[in-house]
């Protein structure tokens, strides 16, 4: 039945998009984080002070990837509720809505929430107490071992 066929590709999609939600959600953080990891291990004032930026801004473009997502998603299901309003037997979409846990959405919500804030936190602290490498200097001939040069 054709019917039959069109809900299983939009729940296929569903599925996809809820797939493009979670490798966001780990992509983000891991570029915030490497991002982070190279902000404290460079001791350049001007790259570290633009580099500690990136975190804020890959949180950014996550978050509003999120949210188009999960736009994507919730036409997906108001399709598939008016489908299941002429075909009572398709009624997933409908049970779930009516039944579903909050906590996914708002944990997703307060996943984006905290990492822009420790993006945000991280960018200003760095920008007004970094960078925190220490310049390496070249050791100099008085400081090597034998070296009779005085200080």
């Amino acid at each position: 039945m054709l019917v039959e066929e069109e809900y299983k590709l939009c729940r296929g999609l569903i599925v996809e998009n809820i797939q493009i939600i979670e490798k966001t959600e780990v992509y983000a953080v891991g570029a915030a984080a490497a991002t982070m990891a190279f902000c404290a291990t460079q001791s350049g004032r001007l790259l570290v002070s633009l580099a500690c930026w990136l975190p804020l801004i890959i949180s950014l473009l996550g978050a509003v990837r999120f949210w188009g997502v999960d736009v994507t998603i919730g036409r997906i299901n108001d399709y598939l509720e008016r489908m299941e309003v002429a075909h009572p037997e398709l009624g997933w979409t409908t049970f779930y809505r009516l039944s579903r846990p909050r906590a996914l959405k708002s944990s997703r919500l307060i996943f984006w929430a905290i990492l822009i804030g420790v993006s945000l936190i991280f960018a200003a602290v760095t920008v007004t107490h970094g960078p925190y490498a220490k310049a390496s200097s070249a050791p100099c001939a008085r400081d090597q071992p034998g070296s009779s040069a005085r200080t």
